[in-house]
This record gives C-alpha cells, sequence and structure tokens, in this order.
C-alpha cells in the first residue's frame, strides 16, 4: 500500500471507468475531482524546467507563477484542510528559497507590467517612481512598492523538496500509509514518468479508446457542450491530433510503473482487464465488485461508429489512418 496512483486519459478516454472500478476496494482513497499540481502550465514540472535553467531572474518569475496557481488550488479548500496546505506550502518555500529581496530587471518589469512598458509615458512614469524609491532608500529606509517585486535565490536540493512537499499535501488529501490515494490525471498521458519523479511509490494506469469512438464522441457530446479541446472540424486535423497526443507512448509502455488499458477491455474483457490492474496495483480482494464500475452500463458507450453514419467519411478516414489504434470489436462480447 502507501502507493500514489494516477489514472490517465486523453480527454474522455474512459478514465473514469478505472477510477470508479478502483473505489471498489478499502484498499485505495479515490479523489475524482482533478488535483492539479504537477503537470499543469505554472505547475511543478514547469518550476524545475526553469531551475534547471539556472538564472535567478527566471526561477523568481517561475516561483511568482506558481504562487499564483497554488492560490487557485487554494480557492476550492477551505477549513482544516485549506489551513494545512497554506502551512505545508508556506514550510515549503523557506526551505526552496535560500535568499529573497525586492527588485527589478526589464525581464521582472515586463512580467509583472507588460502593458505599462508598452507606452513611452507610463515608462517614464515608472523611471520616475524608481527615482523617488532611490531618494527615499538614501534615509535607510527601504521601500519595496512599485515598480519592485520579490527575486529569489533557490535551494539546489529542487527534487528532495519538492517530493518531500508533495508527498506532506497527498497526506492532507487523505493518503495513509496503510492505503493507497488514486487522483484523477494527477500525471500526464502523453508520458506519466515526466512527472513520477516527484512522488513517491508512484504507478500510473493509461486509459485510452478507440479513435473512431472518441472522435463520434467529442462530435455528438463534448463539443456541443461549448468545450472544444480536440479539433473535429476538421477529421485530418484530428487523426495529426491523436498521434501527436500518443507520440510517447511506445517509450513507456513497457515501464513497470505504467500500465497501459483500453477502455473497450474495461468493458468487453473485464474479468482478464481487472485482474490485471489488480495485480499491477497489488490490491486485495475487491469485496464490492461491480457495485461503482458494472461494464454493462458502460457498453453504449462503445462502437458509436456502427450507428452514426453522418460521419461515415471521416471514421473512413480514421480507419485508413490509424489502423494500430482501432479496437478489434468484432465478436465482442461482455465477459460475465
Amino acid at each position: 500500500m502507501n502507493k500514489t496512483i494516477s489514472v490517465c486519459g486523453y480527454i474522455k478516454t474512459g478514465a473514469t471507468s478505472v477510477l470508479n472500478f478502483l473505489s471498489e476496494f478499502d484498499d485505495n482513497i479515490v479523489r475524482k475531482k482533478e488535483f492539479q499540481l504537477i503537470r499543469v502550465i505554472d505547475g511543478i514540472s514547469d518550476l524545475m524546467y526553469y531551475f534547471k535553467k539556472g538564472y535567478y531572474v527566471h526561477n523568481s518569475i517561475a516561483i511568482h507563477k506558481f504562487k499564483k496557481h497554488l492560490k487557485n488550488i487554494q480557492k476550492n479548500m477551505s477549513g482544516e484542510t485549506k489551513a494545512q496546505f497554506c502551512a505545508i506550502t508556506d514550510a515549503y518555500f523557506k526551505a526552496l528559497i535560500t535568499s529573497s529581496w525586492y527588485g527589478a530587471t526589464s525581464e521582472i518589469e515586463n512580467y509583472f507590467y507588460p502593458y505599462l512598458k508598452r507606452f513611452w509615458l507610463s515608462r517614464k512614469i515608472i523611471g520616475a517612481v524608481k527615482k523617488a524609491h532611490a531618494i527615499i532608500d538614501k534615509t535607510h529606509k527601504t521601500s519595496n512598492g512599485f515598480p519592485y517585486n520579490e527575486m529569489y535565490l533557490v535551494n539546489s536540493n529542487f527534487l528532495p523538496i519538492t517530493t518531500e512537499y508533495i508527498e506532506n499535501l497527498l497526506k492532507v488529501l487523505g493518503k495513509k500509509d496503510e492505503k493507497n490515494i488514486v487522483l484523477d490525471q494527477f500525471f500526464s498521458s502523453v508520458n506519466p514518468k515526466n512527472e513520477m519523479t516527484f512522488v513517491n511509490n508512484p504507478l500510473a494506469i493509461v486509459v485510452d479508446r478507440d479513435p473512431r469512438d472518441h472522435y463520434l464522441y467529442h462530435v455528438n457530446n463534448y463539443y456541443r457542450s461549448g468545450t472544444r479541446a480536440i479539433p473535429i472540424n476538421d477529421v485530418k486535423d484530428y487523426v495529426l491530433y491523436y498521434k501527436y497526443m500518443r507520440r510517447e507512448k511506445s517509450n513507456f509502455k513497457s515501464d513497470p510503473l505504467i500500465l497501459c488499458i483500453n477502455f473497450e477491455d474495461m468493458i468487453y474483457k473485464y474479468q482478464e482487464t481487472t485482474c490485471k490492474i489488480v495485480d499491477f496495483l497489488g490490491l486485495k480482494n475487491n469485496n464490492k465488485p461491480k457495485s461503482r464500475f458494472d461494464p454493462e452500463n458502460y457498453m453504449q458507450n462503445t462502437q458509436l461508429f456502427r450507428t452514426h453514419s453522418k460521419h461515415k467519411q471521416d471514421i473512413l478516414y480514421i480507419e485508413k489512418e490509424l489502423p494500430e489504434y482501432l479496437y478489434p470489436f468484432e465478436g465482442s462480447n461482455i465477459e460475465q
């Protein structure tokens, strides 16, 4: 136990089916609400990228961006959970930042005041304010207001400090020594290995789906709701997108910490696939089988391409361009 498990998908490829199945085990604490800390823009991965560059200005801007992201996370918390999150985060920055001061460079000013830097008059005002600060500083009363911002030097032990920080946050979310914590999209499906570096005892399950059904689901449901996360106006763009998102899959498919499955296998090969998941995660017996995930209830979300003749030409194009990703539905029946 005590594993951090991420169930990853490619936007509506069926990751929820695995989350529901894992919630049937007492071994697991399953959080279906996404906790975006590592893989997102301005998250931990971006922070490490800029720290590796070694330039303090890049580090400073990256930390400011990460702090802004953390504030957005805190908005969805309350009570003791929020208090613990804030305390752990404060301790993290104290360990991570070795020195700080208020200052300005052209990069810092361009980040914080992009519009003011654009115009001649506002640039003059910034210069005048700096001169005013200099006069105040001569009186030994250091002024830290506009246009200055906090700048940082950081600890070289970024990885161990950050790993401890994430582990402490996961405990706030419910992780216990005797249980696994299961998170939705905690690692990226493009290459989970990139984010697993920051976590103790990480495992990932990547869930994929037949591209024909994936395409039609977005055309008929997701796209109509106003969400345009993937390109579907032109099936050629969709095919390029589908290939692009799976460009690293061959490199991590055989990784012992990553299990790749198909959404369709959760339905048509239920017994075989769920046993594979149980063995991969080292779970005990499922005492509530099919209470949260019943393959019968999900079958209607498969083989959509057989009933949508309107998009026949698009489906034929997908079959031609993505043959290695097509699920072999012929003769498929739900395993009992």
